[in-house]
């Protein structure tokens, strides 16, 4: 038996008692991390990526270039699964996309001139917090998707992955940017999707050490 072990620990609980015992004495009240609202938005693409598969280089060099459209509703979607309580309570990726829509039906309405490419664009340029605002959150995410490719080579069939993203976080109540992070991931006979998901992973860990 480890006497230093179990000393240690009495001398650990010691303090904790007298502590708390102190704090309650004083009026000192204890209180948990305030669960915080986030609305997570969907990432941008640049307009010129679309779903494909293309082909670069030569002989030995010559390699599958895939892309995909969606990558930054994926990733938000991941981000998401990655903000857990009791620290954060993500609002309704579902309900999110419900409210977008039905966004874009109004803008639709009032404006019949409009394609849905221009709808989309006013949408992207609105400011973040008035949509945190509206659904009564206390931070917003958005950002945007600056590279997300998979590539194949096409003479000894090894592939690899890149995403790389910018990320915004803006204070509801105050209508100021809280954080901005640029974050690369490169990895080897990974998937887009798996990526992505390792991306997000990451940076919600650092984005919640960095809010605490």
């Amino acid at each position: 038996m480890n006497f230093k072990k179990i000393r240690l620990f009495h001398t650990i609980f010691y303090i904790t008692f007298i502590f708390i015992i102190s704090c309650k004495t004083a009026g000192i009240s204890i209180q948990p991390a305030q669960t915080r609202k986030v609305l997570i938005l969907d990432l941008q693409m640049p307009h010129q990526i679309k779903t494909s598969q293309s082909i670069q280089g030569w002989w030995l060099g010559s390699k599958d270039v895939f892309e995909i459209d969606n990558a930054g509703r994926i990733f938000s979607d991941y981000l998401a699964k990655y903000f857990q309580a009791p620290l954060f309570n993500v609002y309704s990726r579902t309900d999110l996309k419900y409210y977008i829509l039905n966004k874009r039906e109004q803008i639709k309405k009032s404006f019949p001139d409009l394609s849905e490419e221009d709808i989309t664009l006013l949408i992207e340029r609105a400011n973040p917090v008035d949509f945190g605002k509206v659904l009564q959150m206390d931070l917003v995410i958005v950002g945007r998707i600056t590279r997300c490719n998979t590539f194949h080579n096409r003479t000894f069939h090894w592939w690899r992955s890149i995403a790389e993203v910018e990320i915004e976080i803006y204070d509801v109540s105050k209508g100021t940017q809280l954080l901005s992070l640029k974050k690369l991931r490169k990895k080897r006979f990974y998937s887009t999707s798996y990526t992505l998901d390792l991306l997000a992973k990451n940076l919600a860990k650092e984005i919640a050490m960095k809010l605490e």
